[in-house]
């Protein structure tokens, strides 16, 4: 479970969350949706650890989080950041490989078991075909697919993910999701992602939360919580909602 207390951040005085309370229950699958500068990645940043809160706390697994070493955060919580590099020329599978370094005795300590997890992981993500390129040559979808094979390699209970769509054509993107589906369904991941697609939240998500302007809008199940005067208030655009003959139900501009 995550418990997010009367968090608040500033950037240099800019208030950019303003008292967040949010509960996200073990094995949940959760989309944080807003517009740009809602402050959807900068929470996520909270939760990865990566930014501390200027007031509030994050319980995880009833542990204060900000008081956990850089270790401890790794063996609990896997981030997937909106944009990477690298200075070095690492490949494919050096970087995925670098996902077991939470859990390895030693930088180049590598197990066999390490290795199966690490094979396991590019194929779930569809970069075995080009292990070996160098990570820096690649585009921006395959990038994208290579960052979430070596979260996956953690192998940890949480995964937080920026935008994790972002640049990948529809099928990587079809692919993608029903990798986090089977995690949080199958191995009981909480999962946790930043989008601003609220078809694909409404469609895979168990929760969203509506963030604008720092604060949270409306929070709870996709039923409940994305009806057109809400998504209204949260987008300044008129949308409607519509059940599509299977019973899916589809977000568009009116």
């Amino acid at each position: 479970m995550i418990q997010i207390q009367n968090v608040s951040f500033s950037y240099r005085h800019r208030p950019v969350l303003r008292n967040i309370n949010v509960t996200i229950a073990k094995n949940s699958h959760v989309a944080i949706v807003g517009p740009n500068g809602a402050g959807k990645s900068t929470l996520l940043k909270i939760l990865a650890g990566i930014l501390v809160p200027n007031r509030g706390s994050i319980q995880m697994n009833e542990a204060d989080f900000t008081r956990l070493s850089a270790g401890e955060r790794a063996r609990l919580v896997g981030y997937l950041p909106q944009e990477f590099d690298t200075p070095f020329a690492f490949t494919v599978v050096d970087v995925v490989r670098m996902g077991r370094f939470p859990f390895q005795r030693g930088m180049f300590a590598t197990s066999v078991q390490d290795q199966q997890i690490v094979e396991q992981a590019m194929q779930a993500t569809d970069v075995l075909d080009f292990r070996h390129r160098p990570f820096n040559q690649l585009s921006g979808g395959e990038k994208q697919r290579v960052m979430l094979a070596s979260v996956l390699a953690q192998e940890v209970p949480i995964l937080l993910l920026d935008e994790p769509t972002r640049a990948l054509d529809y099928a990587h993107q079809a692919q993608l999701m029903r990798v986090l589906q089977r995690e949080n369904r199958d191995q009981g991941k909480t999962v946790v992602w930043v989008t601003h697609d609220v078809n694909l939240a409404l469609r895979f998500s168990d929760v969203i939360i509506f963030l604008k302007d720092g604060r949270i809008v409306e929070q709870g199940t996709p039923p409940e919580v994305v009806r057109p005067e809400i998504l209204h208030t949260v987008f300044d655009v008129p949308l409607s909602v519509q059940q599509l003959p299977n019973g899916m139900p589809v977000v568009y501009w009116e």
